[in-house]
């Protein structure tokens, strides 16, 4: 035997194994080549010859039991690594103590890939595992190593992958695009953005594209208060009828919310649509609605539907906590001041992220943490925190890009694929 090389990427220093879905595979491939009767050239075979392909994992490989949902494969003797590839010959898996880590696939015989061998590597699923491969020929009949070669470092990287755009007029995406990648290399995550396009219908708020905020906020016949329940909401503070009443005035304010939040939801689909917006987009707009932004000018979230009712308490959408119906639904930041809403992020249904228009180092933490959110749909990672995906600290929670620019060292371990 004269000698075997892996294919160029392979045989690098080191190579990022993008895994996109955690199951991705990575061919591989090796040429062998004979040694010729003058001792000296190496030629290609005909005859096919047997390779065992190997690995061995770094040091620092994560164990199955330390990932989410058995990401992680180290000590885990069931794990798959080997799969034969559509140009595999006579492939098969060889049982090691450690499991099923090595196989063995034959060379080709004939074609532009004569003399290759070809089988497909599926490493583990949590980002910045490495791997260093081993192509090895055994002497005919005996475990006697007639010639091996081994890889550069394999590094499992993570990947997402955005559409950008940006209203005419703005420019905080375009200025912090190439800020974001940064913010993951320490979670091996490769975050492949698109060029910026530009989106010609440049609206305040998407949340009210093609709505009348005037009408809209209109309380309707079944949101209004009666005449008696007025009355009796007034009542002294041990009368049942008051109770009663301010129950009944309650459930048509959140009635109210409700309807406007759902109006809002639809107007944005909309202006999603109707400017050919794809999926798996981030896009930088103006304003969401007029009760998320609240600073999008003087006194934006105020109406006065409800003002009489001073007491009047409702649960306001996207987190926004207890609030008086006419303010606005946001939650208030250390100093006691409504902040905006400066990002919303995907849903199964969406798939955009879109940032509003905030000072640029606010919008770069904002993007990395709408991409965050995003990276769920990507690969399987647990959750930031129970209920919507935010950490309870940090650049992943629901306030986090006031006061963090990168993530912290638990959200990193989240977006690798740890527990």
């Amino acid at each position: 035997m004269e000698s075997i090389t892996f294919d160029t990427e392979c045989q690098s220093a080191k190579k990022a194994i993008v895994n996109k879905k955690d199951t991705d595979r990575e061919e591989v491939n090796v040429l062998v080549k004979l040694l010729k009767k003058d001792g000296q050239t190496g030629v290609e075979t005909q005859v096919p010859v047997a390779v065992d392909f190997s690995f061995t994992p770094g040091e620092d490989n994560v164990a199955e039991s330390d990932s989410f949902q058995s990401l992680g494969k180290k000590g885990d003797t069931n794990a798959d690594y080997w799969k034969k590839n559509d140009k595999s010959v006579d492939f098969s898996v060889m049982n090691t103590s450690e499991g099923k880590t090595k196989a063995r696939s034959k060379t080709k015989t004939d074609g532009g890939d004569k003399s290759k061998a070809y089988i497909d590597f599926l490493p583990s699923g949590v980002g910045g595992d490495t791997f260093t491969l081993k192509a090895t020929v055994y002497k005919d009949g005996t475990e006697t190593e007639d010639c091996s070669q081994e890889s550069g470092e394999l590094t499992v990287w993570r990947e997402t992958k955005f559409n950008l755009y940006e209203m005419t007029g703005e420019s905080h995406i375009a200025n912090n695009k190439d800020h974001i990648q940064g913010r993951f290399d320490n979670a091996f995550g490769k975050c492949k953005l698109g060029e910026v396009a530009t989106v010609q219908n440049n609206v305040k708020y998407i949340g009210l594209y093609q709505v009348d905020w005037n009408v809209t906020q209109q309380k309707q016949s079944a949101e209004t208060p009666t005449p008696q329940e007025i009355r009796d909401a007034a009542r002294l503070w041990n009368d049942d009828r008051r109770k009663k009443a301010r129950s009944q005035i309650t459930q048509k304010a959140q009635a109210w919310v409700d309807r406007i939040e759902g109006e809002y939801g639809s107007a944005k689909n909309n202006w999603k649509t109707g400017n050919l917006i794809a999926d798996d987009s981030v896009v930088g707009i103006q304003y969401l609605h007029p009760k998320f932004n609240p600073s999008s000018g003087a006194n934006a979230a105020q109406t006065s539907q409800w003002s009489e009712f001073g007491w009047l308490v409702i649960n306001a959408p996207l987190g926004g906590g207890s609030k008086h119906p006419d303010g606005a639904w946001t939650m208030k930041n250390s100093m006691g001041i409504d902040t905006d809403i400066a990002g919303i992020s995907y849903t199964s249904a969406e798939r955009v992220s879109f940032v509003t228009k905030v000072r640029s180092d606010r919008a770069r933490a904002v993007m990395t943490h709408e991409i965050g959110h995003a990276s769920g749909f990507y690969f399987k990672r647990k959750k930031f925190g129970s209920g919507d995906d935010h950490s309870t600290h940090g650049l992943m929670a629901p306030q986090g890009p006031e006061s963090h620019d990168e993530f912290t060292s638990s959200e990193i371990e989240i977006l690798k694929g740890m527990n």
